[in-house]
C-alpha cells in the first residue's frame, strides 16, 4: 500500500478496518469472493421450549471426516514448501470455536452468542460469522477495502525471492490415499540454503534492507530452506491428522497446540488451527501419477486447494503491521500507524487465542484468520541462527493494543 495522504480519506471512508488490508499478500485477479448471506431470523410464534427442542442447524463448517481405513505400510516423512498466500477470501475457512454467532437456528453450547467479548470500536456487523459459523474476521476486512489501495505482499513476495516461506512436513505417512494417522508440522524458514540444492541465481530485485539479493526458489523439490535452530520435525509442534482419498487433514480446535503463521513477513502463533489440502502423488521426475497399478509409490507431493485456519493473537498482528514496507516506508514509521493501523486491527479482535477461555464472558485477545494456498515439494536445510530485524526500533515487539 502506498501510504499516501490522498488515499486516506478513501480509505478511512470505506471501513475503519481498511488497515488491515495493509498486513498480506493477496492476488484478487484469481479468486471471487461471495458476500456472506444473512441467517433466517426465528419464527416469531416458537415457545424456548420448542426453540430449545430443535436440532442444530448451522453447519459448522470444519474439516473433511476421517478415513474408515488406511493405516499401516512404510511410515515416510515428505516435505513441502508454502508458495503462495492468499487471505481476501471471507467464504473460506472454518468454524474455529464451534458456535455460529448471530444465527438463531445453532443449538451449540455457545447458542449463537459470541463467544468473547468485542471491541467497542468493532462494526456492528462483525459480531457475526460468516455460513457454516465460519470464523474469518480478517478475511471480511480486507475484502472490505479489495482494490481500494495498493497492496504490500509481504508474505508472497518473501517467498518469490527465497527469503523466507513456511515448511509443511508430513511424518508417520504411508504416501496412499487413506492413512488414518498421520503427523504434520509447520516450520518457520530463514532462507534458500546456498549449498547444494540452491535456488535459482540471486535476483537484484530481491535485496533487501541493504542486505545482499537472495536467489528465488525453483519449486521442483531441489530447493533446500534453511530453518531456526531446533527447528527440526521432532523437536516442531507436531499435530495429529489424516488423509482420505488424498486429501491431507488436521483438526486442533480444541488442542492446546499452536503452529507458526506468516502475517506478512512477521510469524504469527495460530491456535485452534484447521489445516486441509488435496495432495498431489509425484513420480521421481515430478511427473503426477495417476494412481493406476504400474504408478509406483510417489516420491514427493505438491498441495493444491490448500486452507489453514486459526487464532492469531493480536498484539502479534500489530507488530507485524507495523513492519509491512510498500517499498517507500515503513508502516511503523508512518503517521497513520497510530491514527489509523493499529486501532484498526485492534478492533478486528473477535476470538480467544486460548481455546478453553471461549464463552467466559473474556475480552477478546486474537483475530480469526484463514489462508488459502499451494505448496511445492522442498527440503529441510541447514540449522542457522535467526538474525533479528528492527527496522522499527529495537521494543517494535512489544507493541500491543493501546
Amino acid at each position: 500500500m502506498k501510504l499516501r495522504r490522498a488515499l486516506l480519506g478513501a480509505v478511512v471512508a470505506a471501513t475503519p478496518l481498511v488497515a488491515c488490508q495493509l498486513l498480506v499478500g493477496i492476488d484478487d485477479d484469481t479468486f471471487t469472493v461471495v458476500p456472506p448471506v444473512a441467517p433466517p431470523a426465528p419464527s416469531p410464534d416458537a415457545s424456548s421450549d420448542e426453540a430449545a427442542a430443535l436440532p442444530d442447524l448451522c453447519e459448522h463448517r470444519g474439516p473433511p471426516p476421517r478415513p474408515e481405513g488406511g493405516a499401516g505400510g512404510e511410515n515416510r516423512m515428505f516435505v513441502l514448501a508454502v508458495a503462495r498466500y492468499v487471505l481476501n477470501d471471507s467464504t473460506a475457512g472454518f468454524d474455529l470455536d464451534e458456535v455460529c454467532s448471530c444465527d438463531p437456528l445453532d443449538r451449540s453450547k455457545g447458542a449463537g452468542q459470541p463467544t468473547c467479548v468485542r471491541s467497542s470500536a468493532a462494526p456492528r456487523e462483525a459480531e457475526c460469522d460468516s455460513d457454516g459459523g465460519v470464523d474469518n474476521a480478517m478475511g471480511r476486512a480486507l475484502e472490505v477495502v479489495s482494490g481500494l489501495v495498493d497492496v504490500a505482499k509481504g508474505f508472497n513476495r518473501q517467498v518469490a525471492c527465497g527469503r523466507g516461506t513456511l515448511l509443511l512436513v508430513i511424518s508417520n505417512y504411508n504416501g496412499e490415499a487413506d492413512d488414518l494417522d498421520v503427523k504434520v508440522s509447520l516450520i518457520e524458514t530463514l532462507g534458500i540454503s546456498t549449498d547444494g540444492g540452491a535456488g535459482q541465481d540471486a535476483d537484484p530485485g530481491c535485496a533487501v534492507d541493504g542486505e545482499a539479493p537472495t536467489a528465488p526458489p525453483k519449486g521442483d523439490g531441489t530447493d533446500y530452506w534453511n530453518v531456526p535452530l531446533g527447528a527440526t520435525p521432532g523437536l516442531r509442534t507436531q499435530v495429529n491428522g489424516w488423509v482420505k482419498d488424498y486429501r491431507l487433514a488436521i483438526d486442533a480446535r480444541r488442542s492446546s497446540s499452536t503452529l507458526p503463521f506468516y502475517f506478512g513477513e512477521t510469524l504469527a502463533e495460530l491456535s485452534g488451527v484447521v489445516l486441509t489440502g488435496q495432495l498431489v502423488p509425484l513420480g521421481p521426475t515430478g511427473e503426477v501419477l495417476d494412481g493406476g497399478l504400474d504408478a509406483g509409490a510417489p516420491t514427493s507431493f505438491r498441495l493444491v486447494d490448500g486452507t489453514l485456519a486459526g487464532r492469531a493473537p493480536v498484539q502479534q498482528l500489530v507488530v507485524g503491521a507495523g513492519l509491512v514496507d510498500d517499498g517507500n516506508v515503513l508502516a511503523c514509521k508512518s503517521p497513520l500507524f497510530e491514527t489509523l493501523i493499529r486501532p484498526s486491527v485492534c478492533a478486528a479482535v473477535d476470538t480467544m487465542h486460548d481455546t478453553s477461555l471461549d464463552l467466559r464472558g473474556l475480552p477478546c485477545d486474537a483475530v480469526s484468520v484463514t489462508a488459502r494456498f499451494d505448496a511445492v515439494p522442498a527440503n529441510i536445510g541447514a540449522q542457522q541462527p535467526r538474525m533479528p530485524r528492527t527496522p522499527c526500533g529495537p521494543d517494535w515487539d512489544k507493541q500491543g493494543c493501546n
